[in-house]
This record gives C-alpha cells, structure tokens and sequence, in this order.
C-alpha cells in the first residue's frame, strides 16, 4: 500500500505543504469571482494567479491532483479553479467537503466565514448565514440538528464549530469534529501501487477553497447529490443581507464603474446580453412600499432624461408588492424591480439581448425568492 501524497488548501486562503505566498493565497480566494487582484500592490490576472497557486501546491512533479471545494459553492467557481489546474498541467478532480464525511455521519455542518450549512442525510442542505451575533448563529445551528443523533463538524476556519459541538455534546449528540488531517485522510486513502497510474509521480492537490470576501457567497441545494434532478438548477446568490436563487451555471461579477450604482451581474453562460442586477440600500425599520416609491422617485429624478423610464410605484411581480421602472442605457434595457424586506431594498434589474415586456422565468425567480438574510 503506498500513501498518496498530499497538499491541503483553504478555505479562506490557499493552503499546502509546499510553500505558498501568503498574500497570494489569500487574494485568490477573495477574488475568486473576478477578472484581476491585486498582489504585492500588483495587478494580476485571476486565473494566472490561480494557476501559480496551484501549481505549487502540488509540488515539483505531481500531474493529478483532487480539488476538494466548499460543498455550496456554485459550477462557475469549481469549473474556474479545475481550468486553472488543467492549465498548471494539473488532471484535477473535484470534491465537495461534505462528500468527504458522509460515510458514517447522520448530519455534517460545514462552517465557514460567511454561512454555516448543515447537510441533512437525506435531502437539501439548510443554510444559515452569519449576520447575526455569533451566539444566535449557533442557536440557529443546534436547532437544526436537534433531531440528530450523529454529527460530524467541519470548521476550517477554526471559529464557531467548537462551540457548535459543545452544544451538541451538552444535548447528548455524538460529535466528531473534523479537521483539516482528517481531511486530508478521507481524500487520500492508502490505495495498492498497481492501481496508480504508471510511469508517473501521483500526487493529490486538496483544494478546499473559501468564500470570496467580497462577493457573493454562494450556498445551493441543486449541487448536493440527489435522486431527483432538479431543471434548472439553480444556487442561492448571498450578497450583503440579501439572498436570492439564481442559476447555478450563470457567471457572478460586481460592477463598479460605468453608469448606475455598484452591483452584481449574474449573467447567462452562453449570452452576457442575458442577465440580472442585484443592488440593495438600507430602509428604515418598517418603511411602507408608499415612502420608498418617492425616495426612488426623487432619485431618478436627478438622472438625465430618458434614462429611466415607466416608474410605477405600487407594481405587482411574481405576486409580490414592488416598485417598477425601466433603465434605458446604450446597448442595454434593464427593467427594475424593487422589494422591501426587513432593513433593505432589494433591487433585480432584469436585462435581456431584446426589449422585452416582462421579465423571463430565471428573473421572475429570483424576485420571488429575494430576501434579507434571517
């Protein structure tokens, strides 16, 4: 039996047995979901940099590597860090943490800087996000498992899932807290050298990436196994105290230059014409649709002319009270709505290649689902 070898990464940095520039590994995962970060008061590409990282975590001759990515991370992410490995010339397969403790675990809760989420044995995860004081964010947790009987704690960011396990432990559940060793144990089994591949160093590269520190974080039930498939898959998109469900495969970005206010475009893999807006602004503690419609309407009123257009103020979409008007940039049509849910506005723009008249199935959706974080 021979050892595969091993290089653990993540998830708020990338991490390895090899040395890696701190800076570095840091700035890739908070830029995970852009085109450039800045290193060493340099710009650099993403995905150079991403394929320096990991080229180095896998040391000197290594050509397979595992990537073990957080379980909620959506397809764009994982499909970005597997490209980078394919490009270090890396043959990278890619693992979710949990899939690494279902074994012999009724529940898994993964924690990390953003969310906690809770894998059920059976079914979609539960996802709770980290805006409250932390005490009630464990609170939250423990209510979940308090069917539980068995659960395994992942905490790579070493922060609240001690304290998770020893609430569970004072209610009498077993608990197994897993570590980044018993990571690396349940990615890289001992296996027979005749069932390696010959006439070349194996080496697996566990790449258990975080959250981006300033994006979206991304918690999906449709990325978990399952008996039935889900069509479309989609994710939830988590930006500020705001969520709402998006498609899975759709690409995340901010933008923060050019007309309009600083948002995030989700937009469609094979047409970026094709896309949705999300911003949001906080509201006073139980303003009505009435008040917000005329601070927006003062607000549009100081914009040229023309550039936005067929405000209404008391709307309904997807069933729900919102407040409606239309963007008219060059080369862009983007019909707004806005929500109020508890101590924000949620803005979707929903744009489309045409000028179409309502919004299509994906943006009634993520109207529908929007909401602040609980």
């Amino acid at each position: 039996m021979t050892a595969a070898c091993v290089v653990l990464v993540g998830p708020t940095d990338v991490r390895s047995a090899h040395p890696l520039p701190p800076e570095a590994a840091e700035e890739a995962v908070a830029c995970i979901d852009d085109r450039y970060a800045l290193v060493d008061d340099a710009v650099v590409s993403v995905d150079d940099l991403w394929t320096d990282l990991l080229r180095r975590a896998a040391g000197p001759s290594p050509n397979e590597v595992e990537l073990v990515v957080p379980s909620w991370w959506p397809s764009p992410r994982t499909d970005r860090v597997a490209a980078a490995a394919a490009r270090a010339g890396l043959e990278a397969r890619v693992l979710r943490r949990s899939e690494l403790m279902r074994d012999n675990v009724s529940h898994v809760v993964e924690v990390a800087p953003e969310l906690v989420v809770v894998h059920p044995p059976h079914g979609s995860p539960d996802v709770v996000a980290r805006v409250a004081e932390p005490a009630l964010v464990v609170d939250a947790v423990v209510d979940l498992l308090r069917h539980g009987d068995l659960v395994t704690v992942d905490d790579p960011v070493r922060d609240l899932g001690t304290e998770i396990a020893e609430r569970l432990r004072a209610q009498h559940v077993e608990v197994v807290e897993f570590d980044d060793a018993s990571l690396v144990d349940a990615a890289a089994p001992e296996r027979p050298a005749e069932d390696r591949p010959s006439n070349r160093t194996r080496c697996r590269a566990v790449a258990a990436l975080g959250a981006a520190a300033t994006v979206a974080a991304l918690a999906t039930a449709s990325l978990w196994p399952s008996d039935v498939e889900r069509s479309p898959p989609r994710t939830w998109l988590a930006e500020g105290r705001v969520t709402l469900e998006v498609p899975a495969d759709w690409v995340t970005e901010r933008i923060v230059d050019g007309p309009g206010s600083a948002r995030v475009r989700v937009s469609a893999p094979d047409d970026r014409r094709h896309a949705m807006h999300v911003t949001q602004s906080p509201v006073p503690i139980g303003q009505s649709l009435g008040a917000a419609a005329e601070v927006v309407r003062t607000a549009l009123a100081e914009q040229p002319d023309g550039v936005f257009t067929e405000f209404e103020p008391s709307a309904t979409v997807a069933g729900l009270p919102a407040i409606t008007y239309r963007e008219n940039r060059p080369g862009a049509r983007v019909r707004w709505t806005l929500r109020l849910d508890g101590h924000v506005r949620i803005a979707i723009g929903c744009e489309a290649a045409t000028d179409v008249p309502a919004p299509d199935e994906h943006c009634l959706h993520a109207i529908r689902t929007a909401r602040e974080w609980a």
